[in-house]
């Protein structure tokens, strides 16, 4: 018994070991992307109503090297609240797939990205807006969104 026990003991140990550096990979490609990222431009309408620079205090997008994100933005009318969502994202050839709950809700966002930049076109009944994304200089993302 104890002989079957020291051959099967090596390959447990190895499946064990191979199982632990595989869920604690690293991620290369979220390496790329992770970072926080301000609002350069947007442009577009928003129920019939244009929208540029000038409305909104800001709009960011922060990626973690582990899939998760949160969206914030927040309109420059003095009495708006801040919007926040939290949620995971993706990124596979050029495009970041992002998650997140608005309102109980899932909402699914698709950005593109190339060279610290990131460009989110909505294009819907009420909506129609470009925004202008990009990296804050020495902003990529190190630790977990929480």
């Amino acid at each position: 018994m104890k002989k079957i026990f020291r051959v099967l003991q090596l390959p447990i140990l190895a499946a064990a070991a191979l199982l632990c550096f595989t869920a604690c990979e690293d991620h290369p490609a979220l390496n790329e992307v992770a970072g926080r990222y301000e609002m350069k431009s947007i442009s577009g309408t928003f129920n019939g109503v244009p929208i540029d620079n000038d409305s909104y205090s800001y709009y960011r997008l922060i990626l973690d090297e582990q899939g998760n994100g949160i969206v914030q933005s927040k309109s420059a009318e003095t009495d708006a609240s801040a919007f926040e969502a939290k949620g995971t994202y993706t990124f596979e050839n050029g495009k970041i797939k992002m998650n997140v709950n608005v309102s109980g809700e899932p909402v699914t966002e698709m950005y593109d990205y190339s060279d610290g930049k990131i460009i989110y076109v909505l294009s819907s009944d009420a909506a129609k807006f470009t925004i202008i994304m990009e990296r804050s200089a020495g902003q990529a993302a190190t630790s977990r969104v929480s």
